[in-house]
This record gives C-alpha cells, sequence and structure tokens, in this order.
C-alpha cells in the first residue's frame, strides 16, 4: 500500500497497487526533473513539469489529486524529498501538498530576483 494516500478513501486503497505493479514508467515519467531543494533550482519549473505528465495520466478509480500526492515524492530528493515525508502528516490534499512545496521552495528572494527582471525589461 502506499502511504502518500492521505485523505483518499478506503474505496481506493485495492486500486493504489498500480504503484507496486506496471508503473515503472509513470515513476520514470516524473523522475525528468528531479528537485532536490538547492537554492538555485527552479521550483516553479519542477512543479510544471510534474503536473504536464501527471495531469496526462488517467487510472480507472483513482481520482486525480490522489494520484498526484502519490506520484509527487518521486520527482523529489534529498532536502525536498525530506520536507515532504516530514510534511505528509500535516498535508491532507495535493492543493495543499503543491502550496506547501512552492512556499518552501520558491523563496521570496527568488521572487524579487524575478521581478527586479520584468521591471527592468524594456
Amino acid at each position: 500500500m502506499c502511504d502518500c494516500f492521505w485523505g483518499a478513501h478506503e474505496s481506493f486503497m485495492h486500486s493504489i497497487s498500480f504503484l507496486k505493479f506496471g508503473c515503472d514508467s509513470l515513476i520514470k515519467m516524473v523522475q525528468v526533473i528531479i528537485l532536490s531543494g538547492t537554492k538555485d533550482e527552479d521550483a516553479i519549473a519542477q512543479l510544471q513539469n510534474f503536473l504536464e505528465i501527471g495531469n496526462t495520466i488517467d487510472i480507472q478509480d483513482i481520482p486525480q489529486d490522489v494520484m498526484l500526492q502519490c506520484l509527487f515524492p518521486f520527482s523529489l530528493e534529498g532536502r525536498a524529498k525530506q520536507w515532504f515525508y516530514q510534511s505528509k502528516d500535516r498535508i491532507k490534499t495535493w492543493g495543499e501538498c503543491s502550496k506547501a512545496f512552492l512556499e518552501k521552495f520558491f523563496q521570496i528572494g527568488r521572487t524579487n530576483i524575478l521581478r527586479g527582471k520584468i521591471l527592468e525589461f524594456h
């Protein structure tokens, strides 16, 4: 069973076994861009890439947000993966997960740099 289905309804638990067989290609797809939590990484690009791939996957009887929650840790390593597993008890939905992820890894300094670049653009 996949323990990342925090808020998943019991009726979906039988479908969770898709992570145990036949999903190696899904995992490899989401690992195209891995985020490790360093300051020079682009958390938005990583999340966009993950969503582009994740939104193309449709598994019968598994809600999209539940599937995204379960695949997301495979796109992380290092500090980012540590953050994910330390936060999973507080985060119950994919929306909460993606918001918390951006709050943690898209730093305010990066926002200010991007804002400055936009203001300088002529």
